[in-house]
């Protein structure tokens, strides 16, 4: 088990929702899904709601709630220091100039730069260059990875990609640069200047780039296409940033509705899903009992919604008009509301399940793991994941993708409960991460961590 985000070959059917060879079939059938999927109903009995302009109670509450959070986020601020700040800034410095030469292609062979290149190094670099103030060595490493990924592995101008491989950020901050990789006197060779046609590409090409590949057994609801999902919000929001327009219909049998608010609902169902073990007949594992949760996919599904909300609000737009409360109890009724429950009970209340044979030794332990500075990689022991007891361990690995979420929370709502849970987080996995085990693990700690520091210190 590979507990840093991606699991072992023999793992990648299950726990990606599709092989890369399947992936990549679905991609080149995208003219027929087209025509398939225009004249389908919508997936998992679920019925894609038209959009009603004449406003509900719930939403004219969930819009004032937006509202007074937006006012009181802008008063809140922390003098407490960040924990482990000096540490996670060493680190960057010496593990980013460790993994940056190896994206060098001079050096390495393409299978060992896509390695290292993974969870977006392109924009890693980008950050880290922002950061220290310095362009060097930071934009040449910002080129290889740009090479490796967007021009080898997308095999651009094609976009052919499996879903869990859709990192879009990297894309967008070299574009809004000028495209320095490729215009710099020393271009990086074989990078050519992004277009808009690329953020369309991103958008709309490769395997779950649009609304109707989640269907049947990748049903867009259910909790086990989280990641596939998230990554389809953050490509559609940065194709809106580059300077395409939204999406007006979701491509999903009615089409009555934009693209990301079907997208925004399907996400708060994960949420909800997770959060109440509310599995049934959930896509491609029809017995509840296969079902699971982990902690860094929720990270994902969480900084998605924020990406999301955080666009709508900088357009003036309400980023509630697109949630839907998935809960029984009507408990979220906006955005910063789920968020704020969903991460308290994930630090504090989320436990190891009886479930998939899991040792009673783990059994109703915490999902955060205190002792070992992780959260738990996975909720149970699950035959798509593995029935070793690393499943059920701590993986500190993936900490920083998930520690984001509480400084936002925080940000918004002054809650400084989430504060501490946030800098227990990102502290061990400061301290507990494995930088010198790849350039993948490295990304990872960088890849949401600079969102951390601008949330927690509002700065």
């Amino acid at each position: 088990m590979l507990r840093d985000g991606t699991p072992p070959t023999s793992h990648y059917i299950k726990n990606t929702n599709s092989s890369p060879m399947r992936q990549i079939i679905q991609s080149l059938m995208l003219p027929l899904c087209i025509s398939v999927a225009l004249a389908m109903p919508a997936a998992c009995g679920e019925a894609i709601k038209p959009h009603n302009d004449s406003p509900s109670v719930a939403a004219t509450t969930a819009t004032a709630a937006f509202v007074e959070t937006t006012a009181k986020n802008q008063a809140v601020s922390s003098d407490l220091p960040v924990p482990e700040l000096k540490r996670w800034e060493k680190q960057m410095i010496k593990y980013g100039k460790k993994w940056g030469p190896t994206l060098n292609p001079e050096i390495s062979d393409q299978g060992q730069r896509q390695k290292n290149a993974y969870y977006d190094a392109l924009y890693v670099y980008y950050r880290i260059m922002d950061y220290t103030g310095k362009t060097e060595p930071w934009l040449t490493y910002a080129g290889w990875a740009r090479n490796a990924w967007i021009e080898e592995r997308y095999d651009r101008p094609n976009y052919y990609m499996s879903g869990y491989h859709r990192f879009s950020l990297g894309m967008l901050e070299d574009f809004r640069r000028g495209n320095p990789t490729a215009t710099a006197e020393q271009p990086v060779p074989g990078n050519t200047p992004l277009t808009l046609d690329d953020f369309t590409g991103i958008r709309d090409l490769g395997a779950f780039a649009q609304p109707f590949f989640f269907v049947e057994e990748y049903c867009g609801s259910c909790s086990n296409i989280s990641r596939e999902l998230a990554y389809s919000i953050v490509a559609t929001v940065v194709s809106e940033r580059a300077g395409l327009p939204r999406v007006s219909s979701n491509d999903f049998g009615t089409g009555m509705e934009p693209r990301l608010q079907t997208y925004v609902r399907w996400a708060g169902r994960h949420l909800e899903q997770w959060r109440n073990a509310s599995y049934t007949r959930r896509g491609y594992q029809p017995d509840e009992s296969y079902h699971y949760m982990q902690p860094f996919m929720t990270g994902l599904t969480m900084k998605a919604l924020i990406d999301f909300y955080e666009w709508e609000v900088e357009n003036d737009r309400d980023p509630n008009a697109y949630w839907e409360d998935p809960t029984p109890d009507g408990s979220w009724p906006t955005i910063v509301a789920a968020l704020k429950d969903f991460c308290n009970w994930l630090y504090t209340d989320a436990r190891v399940r009886d479930a998939g044979g899991a040792p009673k030794m783990f059994v109703g332990e915490r999902m955060w793991d205190k002792a070992f500075g992780g959260f738990r990689y996975a909720d149970r022991y699950t035959r798509h994941e593995g029935e070793t007891p690393d499943v059920v361990e701590a993986a500190p690995d993936l900490n920083l993708l998930i520690a984001p979420a509480y400084a936002w929370v925080y940000k918004q709502t002054g809650d400084t409960r989430l504060r501490d849970q946030g800098d227990e987080i990102f502290a061990q996995g400061v301290r507990d991460a494995c930088l010198k085990c790849g350039g993948k693990h490295f990304n990872q700690q960088y890849f949401y961590g600079f969102d951390y520091l601008r949330w927690r210190t509002n700065n």
